[in-house]
């Protein structure tokens, strides 16, 4: 059987205060509006008050109204790809570190998260400028090459003007890779020129010094020069003065006595003679005294596979010299010997301008152009160029 249970109501300020009364428990309900729970999908009503014996029951309560979701996260900065702080250059390849042309620095806009090529020079929008000693365009010497293809290494010596520190020759030959020449000025025994003179080009202010630009061979293209039967050596040069065996190019190595080995070489006497090593034997100079002549072009030209019937003649084609163009008599005296076969780099470890590897036997002079190329051009070839390096060998 149930147990009894009474309820009574009391009305305080409006608000019926029910009290219930089940086996001598009392309960308090107030007749108010139900509070639910606020969720996503809806608070339950609040419940309604027992009837009373003395005023109906309270109405059950409304159900809460739904939440509102929470926003998602505001979005971080953009990000750059990678690659920030890395040298850079939006221009042709064929132009970068040509003339004028310089890398620039990739730095990340804050704005875009892209990256933008600060700092970079690209070739001048009018073109070449004749006469500013400046390769504007960044094409270097417009020289035609032979149809059987362009040199293996080309220096234009036009990285800076009078007294800047460039500290690289750029190979303006890209493709294979570039093989550049870092530059030591020895105390200052080497500077850039160019403010008064024709063409811009790196000056040796004193003789047998260990001032050099200088490129390690191994794994360059260079040693495509190992037998090699034929080759072009192009340069313009001031050679000043200087002592016996001041070296304006210098292919080959120091052996373990400290000695200089020339595989390759192009070498003045006191005289000032140049005269080409090959396989570390001349095999002929020029007897001319370039001291006093200011800017010239020199072309050496060796064909090792030429040969002549007459035994008196038969070498005679394979060493040809010119200088501004013009063919020279090659002369040889007492151990000069033509040469006898290919070239071979045997331990040959660098390329040098101005000096040779070790031993200091620098010239006096300027260098303001260089090229090697693994053919030998032909005599209108050879007129071609010098014309064109003549005028200007940064800018012609």
């Amino acid at each position: 059987m149930g147990r009894a249970g009474r309820v009574t109501g009391i009305l305080i300020g409006g608000v019926w205060l029910v009290m219930a009364s089940v086996g001598g428990c009392i309960f308090s309900l107030e007749d108010t509006p139900g509070t639910g729970t606020t969720t996503s999908g809806g608070g339950e009503g609040g419940a309604g008050a027992s009837t009373s014996s003395v005023g109906g029951g309270g109405s059950g309560g409304s159900g809460g109204s739904g939440g509102t979701g929470a926003g998602g996260e505001a979005g971080g900065p953009p990000q750059c790809p990678v690659g920030e702080g890395e040298p850079c250059y939006t221009g042709d390849p064929a132009t970068r570190s040509i003339g004028i042309c310089k890398d620039g620095v990739n730095v990340c806009d804050p704005v875009t998260g892209t990256l933008i090529c600060e700092g970079e020079v690209r070739p001048a929008e009018g073109g070449e400028v004749n006469g500013n000693l400046t390769d504007d365009d960044c094409k270097g010497p417009e020289i035609e090459d032979p149809p059987d293809g362009a040199p293996l290494v080309r220096y234009l010596i036009n990285e800076a003007g009078a007294g800047s520190p460039a500290t690289v020759l750029h190979d303006a030959m890209t493709d294979p890779a570039a093989v550049n020449l870092q530059v030591y000025y020895a105390f200052d025994k080497a500077r850039f020129t160019g403010g008064d003179t024709p063409s811009r080009g790196l000056d040796w202010t004193s003789k047998n010094s260990q001032a050099r630009a200088l490129a390690p061979l191994q794994g360059t293209k260079l040693q495509g020069l190992n037998n090699a039967s034929a080759l072009t050596l192009e340069l313009v040069v001031d050679p000043g003065d200087g002592d016996d065996r001041a070296h304006l190019l210098f292919v080959g190595h120091t052996d373990t006595n400290g000695a200089d080995r020339t595989r390759l070489g192009l070498v003045l006497n006191d005289l000032q003679h140049p005269r080409l090593y090959w396989n570390e034997q001349v095999i002929g100079r020029l007897n001319e005294n370039l001291e006093s002549v200011g800017r010239t072009v020199l072309h050496f030209v060796v064909n090792t596979e030429l040969a002549d019937t007459d035994p008196a003649t038969k070498d005679d084609n394979k060493l040809r010299i010119f200088r501004n163009g013009m063919e020279k008599e090659v002369t040889r005296i007492s151990n000069d010997a033509a040469p006898g076969g290919p070239l071979t780099l045997g331990d040959a470890t660098a390329l040098v301008l101005g000096n040779a590897l070790s031993e200091p036997l620098s010239i006096r002079g300027t260098i303001h152009y260089a090229a090697i190329y693994p053919r030998a051009l032909t005599p209108a070839q050879v007129s071609n160029h010098a014309t064109k390096l003549r005028d200007l060998n940064d800018e012609p």
